[in-house]
């Protein structure tokens, strides 16, 4: 493994489980808005959201129109629960919090997230990650989004470590991924539910679970484990 100093966490689907919290945000939505109408209708609605990977009320206008429901009530409807629900059903990997323990043993840390920051600081509390990151930088505290590079410039900066000396961890190819290797850092795909890798430069690492960076940084667990980790060389 190279001579890594910093080890640099994305949140969403990569130490908490968003997508399937999001999944059940949203069919608790659709369930209102469509309380009148059979089951049936509400589950190709809640797989279109969750492939869009985003929540508003012009996405839910949209996807219920799309599927033939134009009233603004049902649209107000569904904003309201989903909104009401906010934290309903997030929750870390199970690992996570292990496998955090045993990485911070070793390496200094830090969290890079786009979002809200009155939203993704409620997340951190919720999720008892609040006191555990020395650095947390919330892309609208910075003023700069993932793959902006002055995100990681900014961690690379707090930590006093060139490009070479960090790793980031994350879920997503264009944000987490391409946005580290702009700037030279190391990067590890968490790719827990076996996506295609998108055309761009590969990361060097896929992990399939948070134990894996065990494998990946530490040299523990058994080399080539399939369901682990794998190198991934550009």
């Amino acid at each position: 493994m190279w001579p890594i100093q910093l080890v640099l966490f994305d949140l969403d689907d990569t130490l908490c489980d968003q997508t399937s919290a999001l999944r059940c945000r949203v069919e608790l939505a659709f369930r209102a808005a469509l309380f009148d109408q059979s089951p049936e209708h509400i589950q190709p609605l809640v797989e279109h959201v969750v492939q869009l990977r985003r929540m508003d009320a012009g996405v839910l206008r949209e996807v219920l129109a799309a599927h033939g429901w134009n009233e603004q009530w049902r649209v107000e409807r569904a904003m309201q629960t989903y909104s009401a629900n906010r934290f309903r059903g997030l929750a870390l990997f199970p690992e996570a919090r292990t496998i955090l323990d045993r990485i911070q043993a070793h390496f200094r840390t830090g969290l890079i997230t786009n979002g809200p920051s009155l939203i993704q600081r409620a997340k951190l509390v919720h999720l008892g990650l609040a006191d555990r990151f020395p650095l947390v930088l919330i892309s609208e505290e910075v003023g700069f989004a993932k793959p902006a590079p002055q995100l990681f410039e900014r961690a690379l900066q707090w930590a006093g470590v060139a490009p070479a000396e960090a790793v980031y961890v994350g879920d997503d190819p264009w944000g987490d991924i391409a946005g580290a290797q702009a700037v030279g850092i190391h990067t590890i795909w968490h790719n827990r539910w076996a996506k295609p890798w998108p055309a761009l430069p590969p990361p060097e690492y896929e992990i399939r679970n948070l134990q894996a960076l065990l494998h990946v940084l530490l040299g523990e667990g058994p080399d080539g484990a399939e369901d682990a980790a794998f190198s991934k060389a550009s």
